[in-house]
C-alpha cells in the first residue's frame, strides 16, 4: 500500500501590506486654545510637541506547527497578533490550484489540516 504524502509549499498568509510609520503622538494648541493631543501632524504653521509612542511586541505573528496526537496527525496555526489573519494553504500536487482556507482570530490556535 502506497502511502499518500501531502507536501505544502507555499502557505500564503493574507495581511494587509500597510507600511506602518513609527506611532508619535503630537501636542498642540488649537484655535481655541485647547490642548489637541493626536496621532495626526497638525499643519505646518503650527508649534507643536512631538513624543514616540511605544510600539509593543513585534515578534508575533503567524505560525505553523506539525502535531501528533493518539497517532492523529495534524497542523496547528498559532496566531499571536491581535488581529485575525486569513490563511491559505495549497497543497504541491494540485493541479487547479484550489486551496484551503481559515480566517484565524486574534490570539488564537486552530488546527487548520489533518496530515494524512
Amino acid at each position: 500500500m502506497l502511502r499518500r504524502r501531502h507536501i505544502f509549499l507555499p502557505l500564503l498568509l493574507s495581511l494587509a501590506g500597510v507600511s506602518v510609520a513609527e506611532p508619535s503622538l503630537y501636542k498642540y494648541r488649537g484655535a481655541d486654545g485647547e490642548w489637541v493631543f493626536t496621532d495626526r501632524q497638525p499643519s505646518a504653521g503650527e508649534d507643536s510637541e512631538v513624543r514616540a509612542l511605544p510600539t509593543g511586541d513585534q515578534d508575533g505573528g503567524v505560525t505553523l506547527t506539525p502535531q501528533t496526537e493518539g497517532g492523529r496527525n495534524s497542523l496547528i496555526a498559532n496566531n499571536s497578533l491581535n488581529a485575525p489573519v486569513q490563511l491559505l494553504l495549497l497543497s504541491a500536487g494540485a493541479i487547479d490550484k484550489v486551496g484551503h482556507e481559515w480566517l484565524l482570530p486574534p490570539q488564537s490556535r486552530t488546527e487548520v489540516q489533518l496530515l494524512d
